[in-house]
């Protein structure tokens, strides 16, 4: 019989007890978070780095100039969903330049209007808006079928675009999830209750979110037909058969995320997602418990194995970067066709050749280097401005001892850091050791 995680637990501490995931509060209250808190990104709170440098725009820049070459010469429309702070919109469009040989249309979207205003008024942003290669709008991930711009465009079923790129990156781990237990070879439905840290919580407390903790309770399906639809009904079955008293995640907002896109192009639609996940069913069978990560805002691990399953079983094409990394897996995900040859091959040089998650590894793992080091670490970053600061010591140490053809690299480098930075929230102070390395280089 297994543990009540709930015995002897004081109902007045309990927001909720034993809800199905996807009927949870706790999606309210993500959604309440972002709306109410502008300064989630400037103040910290909410992780961005492993997502937003560019090394990922760079290989994403690849993967998109390969999507539009299978697509043929047609105009190309990228939308990234929750965009948040917009730094990684302005480096992706800016290594985009000279890839693409078709027009291209970059939207920038988000659920609260503050970001928006936030991105009209950037002066990273506001040149491209005002000349119409960036558009704005808000659009809910989950929730809404159309995409209705600032400029005035409108992306629907009724209105659909040509090829289009939808960027997902930390977007699937905060939608709505189900969850599920394989035990004894049945399958078995998650409730979630959430457990306040003071009696009698509501949903109007203030920092809710932050003092909620979450428990997991499973009981047996009278129905194994959860859902009413043979795809996904189908993989829930597969994964009774498949994984051995193991608990998994399975993302029916990401899936309503990717029905309406679909809907949305007239031609194939790439998805990018780049998330904490589990790529493989491999993964699914070693992870021993389900766990809610709280971060002012909530989110838990992406299953990218039961998204891919869902996008094959309705024509799609997948491709999944190897189940190496700690942090953070890559996806492709091909809706309305199979990938493309091109994407395909990018797809292997630039994800999962050396991936997003062996960058953040290596980045991690920094410890000062000589300056030739530090230079070859740079040229692989693409002079990534933040690790560039955090360098700038080493390499001002190492200074005394550089060759002139170094300090020629050293110095362009600094000017293409400079052409990188983006700002967010209040102005950070200048860093010390960065000014004295561009001050010693004259």
């Amino acid at each position: 019989m297994d543990f009540d995680p709930l015995l002897g637990l004081d109902p007045d501490f309990l927001l909720e007890r034993e809800v199905r995931l996807s009927a949870s509060a706790i999606w309210d209250l993500q959604r309440r978070y972002y709306t109410d808190n502008a300064d989630s990104f400037s103040s910290g709170t909410v992780p961005l780095y492993a997502t937003t440098n560019p090394f990922v725009a760079r290989a994403y820049a690849r993967l998109i100039a390969a999507f539009a070459e299978d697509c043929g010469d047609q105009p190309l429309t990228i939308v990234e969903l929750g965009a948040g702070h917009g730094r990684f919109g302005f480096l992706l469009h800016q290594q985009l330049q000279g890839r693409l040989r078709v027009p291209l249309r970059y939207v920038l979207t988000d659920v609260t209007g503050h970001s928006l205003d936030t991105w009209a008024a950037h002066p990273r942003l506001a040149p491209l808006i005002a000349q119409g290669s960036v558009d704005l709008a808000l659009f809910d991930a989950e929730q809404d079928t159309a995409i209705h711009t600032r400029g005035g465009a409108t992306i629907s079923p009724e209105a659909p675009c040509g090829p289009l790129v939808v960027i997902a990156s930390y977007v699937f781990d905060s939608l709505v999830h189900d969850a599920f237990r394989i035990h004894d070879g049945r399958l078995e439905e998650g409730q979630i209750s959430l457990v306040s840290d003071a009696p009698w919580p509501t949903l109007d407390d203030d920092d809710l979110l932050d003092r909620l903790s979450t428990l997991f309770t499973f009981s047996a399906l009278a129905d194994p037909a959860v859902y009413g639809e043979a795809v996904r009904d189908d993989m829930l079955a597969f994964y009774a058969r498949n994984l051995t008293d193991r608990t998994f995640s399975f993302p029916v907002g990401a899936m309503r995320c990717l029905q309406a896109v679909e809907r949305m192009s007239t031609q194939p639609a790439l998805v990018l997602s780049l998330d904490k996940a589990d790529n493989h069913l491999a993964q699914l069978q070693a992870r021993d418990s389900l766990r809610m990560t709280m971060h002012g805002s909530s989110s838990m691990t992406v299953n990218h194995d039961a998204l891919g399953r869902f996008v094959t079983g309705r024509g799609g094409g997948v491709l999944l970067s190897s189940a190496r990394s700690a942090s953070v897996d890559s996806a492709a995900f091909v809706l309305g066709a199979s990938a493309g040859a091109r994407l395909k091959t990018t797809f292997q040089d630039d994800i999962e050749h050396f991936s997003p998650g062996d960058y953040l590894a290596l980045y991690m793992a920094y410890t000062p280097q000589p300056l030739a080091a530090n230079l070859k670490l740079m040229r692989m970053a693409g002079w990534d401005p933040r690790w560039l600061g955090e360098m700038a010591a080493s390499m001002l140490e190492s200074l005394g001892d550089a060759s002139d053809e170094q300090k020629t690299e050293l110095r362009a480098g600094l000017v293409k850091a400079d052409a990188q930075r983006f700002s967010i929230g209040a102005l950070a102070p200048a860093d010390p050791a960065l000014t004295a390395l561009r001050a010693a280089l004259g």
